[in-house]
């Protein structure tokens, strides 16, 4: 996680996406489940998850759902790694 986090491209992961904020008004339709590095990162300092699988979901559903939201074009979607 700490190598996602400090890789020069994580600035679009590391907080929770303001949806109302960046003018994303169909975010919350199309994203189910948010997730974000800094949000994972905190449940982890806190010993929330139940598993190392637990983990891994959040990391993953983080990068998949830049991957459902953005266009191909976008610079969010180019900067997103490819799924395991």
């Amino acid at each position: 996680l700490r190598r996602l986090t400090r890789h020069r491209s994580s600035s679009d992961f590391l907080r929770p996406v303001d949806a109302e904020g960046a003018g994303l008004r169909d975010y919350r339709a199309r994203v189910a489940s948010p997730a974000d590095l800094g949000t994972v990162q905190r449940r982890l300092d806190e010993g929330s998850y139940a598993s190392p699988q637990a983990f891994a979901g959040d990391v993953r559903r983080t990068f998949d759902n830049a991957l459902l939201y953005h266009p191909e074009t976008h610079p969010t979607y180019r900067q997103t790694p490819p799924p395991p």
